[in-house]
């Protein structure tokens, strides 16, 4: 069953806001805030040359075997954290606002819904809520995320698994026509996806 979260915090987001703006000052955020405006261009550039975009309103839960949808949840996000560094910002909200890290993955999809994207991804957790305090590329306020129940960090994730693991497709039969380069991810099927969380877990 698909867990939706509408509350996220029981914190004042401009405090959040605050103690993120001090980590935008120091030396290690000045390289992160480069990168995040170039990958924002760079996304803004690659949607603009092709009708597919794959977000979180192409995701179909219906379409995930029932497995995978219990592990599934909706999540509210409060876009604080700079764009497409999100295993930073976690790390930052954890020390300087007490949360706790949580590794799993983002899930997007095609128009259709039958092509999916699991991406690596981190969000935190407080008071037993997980919330999204990274901005999306799209602007979007919700994310499907799927929790690994891991210590792991997304850095310790990489060491052992291979940067080209951090982004796994399942295409069940897309309609859509993807005009755009596909290569460098992770081509499995939903059974190979399950093994990997269970090989994650089993060893954590």
């Amino acid at each position: 069953m698909l867990i939706i979260q509408t509350t996220i915090l029981n914190m004042n987001t401009t405090e959040l806001k605050s103690k993120y703006k001090v980590f935008l000052g120091t030396d290690e955020a000045q390289p992160l805030i480069s990168q995040s405006v170039m990958m924002a261009i760079q996304w803004r550039e690659i949607m603009s040359r092709s009708n597919i975009h794959f977000d979180t309103k192409g995701v179909n839960v219906k379409k995930i075997n029932k497995k995978l949808q219990t592990r599934i949840s909706l999540l509210p996000i409060t876009p604080i954290g700079l764009v497409n560094q999100c295993h930073t910002n976690t790390r930052v909200f954890a020390e300087e606002c007490g949360m706790e890290k949580v590794l799993g993955f983002n899930i997007c999809a095609c128009p259709c819904g039958r092509f999916m994207n699991y991406e690596l991804h981190s969000v935190n957790r407080k008071d037993g809520m997980m919330c999204d305090l990274t901005k999306d590329f799209d602007n979007l306020r919700e994310k499907y995320f799927l929790e690994l129940k891991t210590n792991m960090t997304a850095l310790e994730y990489i060491n052992k698994y291979g940067r080209y693991k951090t982004i796994a497709s399942i295409n069940k039969g897309c309609s859509c026509k993807v005009d755009w380069n596909t290569n460098g991810v992770w081509d499995i099927d939903e059974h190979i996806l399950q093994e990997h969380i269970k090989e994650i877990e089993d060893n954590a």
